[in-house]
């Protein structure tokens, strides 16, 4: 994985972090994490 994917990636999860969803899709796949803490250690 390059760098300009892993930072779309790490936006993508951010934005959803803000917006306060736990679910994030990407590339066709949907990923919800079971809670706020889950979804910040992903980040």
């Amino acid at each position: 994985m390059d760098l300009e994917r892993m930072q779309a990636l790490l936006t993508a999860l951010q934005e959803a972090r803000f917006a306060g969803l736990r679910s994030v899709s990407y590339d066709g796949k949907t990923v919800t994490y079971g809670s706020d803490a889950e979804l910040a250690a992903a980040i």
